[in-house]
């Protein structure tokens, strides 16, 4: 029954971490919620990973010895046009993956070219489409679009004429991107009474966003103050008499899910053929460095080579130092300056390739601080390249490998305590 769920990666606008949002759905007791931030999706990972560290083991309790609870997920995006006074659009809420692909790619589309968001949404196939109530009537919606209804909207649902011929297309809309006020005692009176604090916050990065004052924040730029999670059947009694609302909600979100394997490899397996193939070809390329970069004396080869070679075929990371090659092959071709930078430069066999050019058998680099056969997580290659060339290294990546298969990371700057003083002391 909650659809449009949000955390922190709301930028500017929620204040819980992914945790916190799974551990109000535990407090709650809400075994399905749709995780909707503010146009991105940078958080369902998180969240997957977080549901699936909780769901119960065989032995009853989950892969950290805690309580288990299992919490399913299904994925979308709230659409909002950020500069004009973050006019909330729509909200897309995916069936599957499929549907999450549409999405994805219709928010990649507007961001990559910073154009607005439309004021209807475009056909999706797998996708369900809310609208905020008054902004369309019910008639003219298709089969896969719904009119949310908030608390504070139900006196004007009462009135509406198409509220029984058209009662299918509501749903109620609860949204969540609060922790509930805490109770408090009052230094002065000794009493007990409510905190808002997470409020407070919230309006406060609100005011960043905005960059204004709280005095001059409008109440139409902030989330309400009931904003937060509740029991379901405390969340049915707020609906009062449209508590059929609350169900259609609920089915709807019933159709919504996701796939995805939060542990599971999907680094591509080879480069050539098959694993064996890239090895021997990995081997073979490393020889022709070797020769250009030591000459004839095998002495390094016996020390370091073999070694190397050995646990990057038994940690399975061959095909990624072919990518890496076949990169830096391309971009040699083409005349492109880079630079191989990091851990990755205490690799001979990096050297030997010309991933790298600093020579590790001359400043004593150790290789296992790049890979060795204790490591769980994959290390990687930093490889720099000048700002007007990035761009013709990126397509040569997506159509050498694939559209299906290549992504591009970001990473996301944080709050931390002097840096929300700077932000806070703007105004």
């Amino acid at each position: 029954m909650y659809i449009n769920c949000h955390t922190g990666y709301s930028f500017n606008y929620g204040t819980m971490p992914v945790q916190m949002l799974f551990q109000e759905a535990k407090r709650c007791g809400v075994s399905k919620l749709a995780l909707t931030e503010i146009n991105n999706v940078a958080s369902y990972l998180d969240m997957l990973r977080i549901c699936d560290e909780n769901k119960p083991q065989p032995n009853g309790r989950t892969r950290y010895d805690q309580e288990p609870f299992t919490l399913n997920l299904a994925v979308g995006v709230e659409f909002r046009n950020e500069k004009e006074s973050g006019t909330f659009e729509f909200i897309a809420l995916a069936r599957n993956n499929e549907g999450f692909e549409e999405i994805t790619r219709f928010l990649s589309y507007h961001n990559r070219e910073a154009k607005r968001f439309p004021a209807r949404a475009p056909f999706f196939r797998q996708v369900f489409v809310i609208y905020p109530f008054g902004k369309f009537e019910p008639d003219r919606l298709l089969a896969h679009e719904y009119i949310g209804v908030k608390k504070t909207g139900l006196p004007a649902l009462m009135l509406h004429p198409l509220r029984e011929s058209h009662a299918s297309k509501f749903i109620a809309h609860h949204p969540v991107t609060l922790l509930p006020p805490e109770k408090v005692r009052d230094v002065k009176t000794k009493k007990e009474k409510l905190s808002h604090r997470d409020h407070n916050i919230h309006r406060l990065l609100r005011c960043i966003a905005r960059n204004t004052l709280l005095s001059k924040l409008p109440e139409h730029e902030q989330a309400s103050r009931d904003e937060y999670m509740l029991p379901p059947h405390l969340l049915t009694a707020e609906f009062g008499s449209f508590s059929q609302l609350v169900t259609q909600t609920q089915q709807l979100l019933d159709q919504c899910s996701i796939e995805c394997a939060p542990g599971e490899d999907k680094n591509k397996k080879s480069f050539t053929a098959s694993p064996d193939e890239d090895s021997a070809f990995l081997r073979s390329e490393t020889e022709k460095g070797y020769a250009k970069r030591y000459g004839t004396d095998r002495s390094i080869w016996n020390s370091h080579i073999e070694k190397e070679l050995t646990i990057i075929h038994k940690k399975r990371f061959t095909a990624y130092y072919l990518i890496a090659y076949d990169l830096i092959q391309f971009a040699q071709k083409q005349g492109y300056d880079f630079v191989g930078r990091g851990s990755g430069a205490n690799s001979t066999v990096a050297y030997c390739l010309g991933i790298t050019n600093v020579d590790p058998i001359e400043l004593d680099l150790y290789f296992e601080r790049f890979l060795n056969e204790e490591r769980v997580s994959p290390p990687d290659f930093d490889i720099d390249f000048s700002w007007d060339n990035r761009d013709a290294v990126y397509n040569y990546l997506f159509h050498r490998y694939g559209h299906d298969h290549v992504c591009l990371l970001g990473t996301h700057v944080t709050y931390q305590a002097k840096s929300i003083l700077r932000e806070l002391g703007k105004g």
